[in-house]
């Protein structure tokens, strides 16, 4: 018994040694309104696992609160599957994006619609861009939006992904210091919080 407990312990140990976590202020126009808390987690050797939730609360014309969780997991250094919700008070901002791979493809299934992607293998992920710097990576799969999107180095350790709201990450040593969403209302800045 006492074995038994020790290599639970270990294990739970070992488990909590390979995860990284790391929350971000979601700031706009000066104010702080939401946090992005990131996990990355290697169980083994073969897989990784991130898991990124946003909570914005937000007066605009409106008041607006955003709800987004993103699960992902890899396996072998290539995505296995996604699950993405995103919830909003409003209505506006739901939505639903499952990516699996199935057999020899990958199944995309995005508010109810179900598509393919033409891809044998994807390595690089907007998740992995809160772990990893994305150094010699043109384009990248979006999890929350169910296709491939063009990542461009704008700067010195800095990327924009082209999609409808530009976004730049920027980073420090390898790691994410912040993230600039150009919108409509004006840039949001997500801020890397210290711990």
């Amino acid at each position: 018994m006492k074995y038994r407990i020790l290599f639970i312990v270990g294990l739970y140990v070992i488990n909590f040694a390979n995860a990284q976590v790391q929350d971000f202020y979601i700031i706009h126009r000066g104010d702080t309104v939401g946090l992005v808390y990131t996990e990355q987690k290697t169980p083994d050797i073969l897989h990784t696992q991130y898991s990124i939730k946003s909570d914005v609360d937000v007066m605009f014309i409106i008041h607006l609160q955003i709800y987004t969780t993103m699960n992902v997991r890899f396996e072998n250094g290539s995505l296995s599957s996604s699950d993405v919700v995103q919830k909003s008070n409003r209505g506006v901002f739901d939505g639903d994006v499952k990516t699996k791979w199935i057999k020899d493809k990958y199944t995309v299934l995005k508010n109810g619609r179900s598509f393919y992607l033409n891809e044998k293998s994807i390595k690089w992920t907007v998740s992995k861009l809160y772990f990893e710097e994305p150094t010699g990576i043109n384009k990248i799969y979006s999890e929350e939006i169910g296709k491939f999107v063009e990542l461009e180095k704008n700067s010195k350790n800095c990327y924009k992904l082209k999609v409808n709201y530009p976004t730049s990450y920027c980073y420090e040593n390898g790691k994410l210091q912040n993230v600039k969403v150009e919108s409509i209302v004006g840039d949001i800045l997500f801020v890397r919080k210290n711990r």
